[in-house]
């Protein structure tokens, strides 16, 4: 049986470490803190925008009416947090070709606060 792990606040580093005392081996036992992963501000205002449209976002609508940069909509797409897919649309007599993001299980993980390590984006 594993012991119960304490919680201590170190004044100096303005961090909390878990630890826990084996007393039968004599032994404290200290770990570091969990570390949670941070989305950036601009990428967690483009996985926001995602989640809150159901049927996604064109490009034109992140990227001219919100400000949100063509990198940083490449790299949700790229780290599995959203996807990308191009999809016809009719407007009157014509057609066009527009791409549609939409967000991942992985992005609401990641909106969240899930630590990127336990977040595995399918392949």
């Amino acid at each position: 049986m594993w012991p119960a792990l304490d919680r201590t606040f170190c004044r100096s580093l303005g961090t909390i470490s878990f630890g826990a005392h084996i007393g039968h081996l004599g032994l404290y036992l200290v770990g570091a803190p969990p570390q949670k992963h941070r989305l950036s501000l601009s990428r967690r205002r483009a996985l926001e925008l995602l989640a809150s449209s159901p049927d996604g976002a064109t490009n034109e609508l992140l990227v001219v009416v919100h400000g949100i940069g063509r990198d940083t909509i490449a790299g949700l797409v790229r780290t599995g947090l959203a996807t990308a897919r191009h999809e016809s649309v009719r407007t009157g007599s014509k057609t066009i070709r527009v791409k549609r993001y939409r967000i991942t299980s992985a992005g609401k993980m990641a909106l969240e606060g899930w630590p990127a390590r336990l977040i595995r984006p399918p392949r």
